[in-house]
């Protein structure tokens, strides 16, 4: 009896163990990154009243779909989420890059922001 009663305690005690680590694991972040900015290497080739839209295109990349629709400029945004258990995921990192075309589709501008200038774009 003795020896049913241990081997029930060895088990229990196991199983509260394996139920313990399991929800540590569950609580671990989780993250994820999502899209692409260029890096200052490859911004810094950008010249002001120098490059064009194709040009751009050319050293940098075209960005996603949404920016490429407006004539206004190309957006490159990427976003590091972090999810915690059953959590929903959150934004960590989030940048951005825009670089602006005047009428001739010339560069006239090259603006960065991130996840702490959130006048400059929707968190």
């Amino acid at each position: 009896m003795n020896a049913q009663k241990d081997q029930l305690k060895t088990v229990v005690k196991y199983a509260v163990l394996a139920l313990a680590a399991a929800s540590l694991t569950a609580c671990s972040a989780i993250y994820q990154k999502h899209g692409y900015v260029p890096t200052e290497e490859q911004l810094a080739e950008v010249v002001i009243g120098v490059h064009t839209k194709d040009s751009v295109a050319e050293s940098i990349g075209v960005p996603t779909a949404s920016g490429v629709l407006n004539d206004g400029g190309y957006y490159y945004v990427s976003t590091l989420m972090r999810t915690r258990g059953a959590g929903a995921a959150k934004p960590v990192t989030r940048s951005l890059v825009a670089i602006n075309f005047d009428s001739r589709q010339v560069v006239s501008g090259v603006e960065r922001y991130s996840l702490e200038d959130r006048a400059g774009y929707p968190a």
